[in-house]
């Protein structure tokens, strides 16, 4: 089974999705919360993340974003960095 992130509003008794799923006709879609503590799934996401010690941590989800938080700050402040240095020596020119 595939699995598709996507919102939708309900507008007059059938769920509009955006953006937009094209699929053929008479295929059975199955709704959710959107709650993704599906084992397998999981397995695959730590898996490509090479965070498999995060398997047994009930709070895995929380703990990867923060890192993605802290390493998007640190990517940030980086930029800012070498958008200075760029700068600097385009003066000294």
């Amino acid at each position: 089974m595939q699995r598709f992130s996507v919102q939708g509003v309900v507008r007059g008794g059938q769920v509009v999705l955006s953006p937009r799923l094209d699929l053929p006709d008479g295929i059975t879609v199955t709704v959710t919360d959107g709650a993704r503590d599906d084992a397998e799934w999981k397995l695959k996401v730590l898996t490509a993340l090479k965070r498999l010690d995060l398997l047994d941590d009930p709070d895995w989800d929380a703990t990867i974003k923060a890192e993605r938080v802290a390493n998007l700050a640190l990517l940030m402040r980086e930029l800012d960095r070498l958008e200075a240095e760029r700068a600097q020596n385009a003066k000294s020119k």
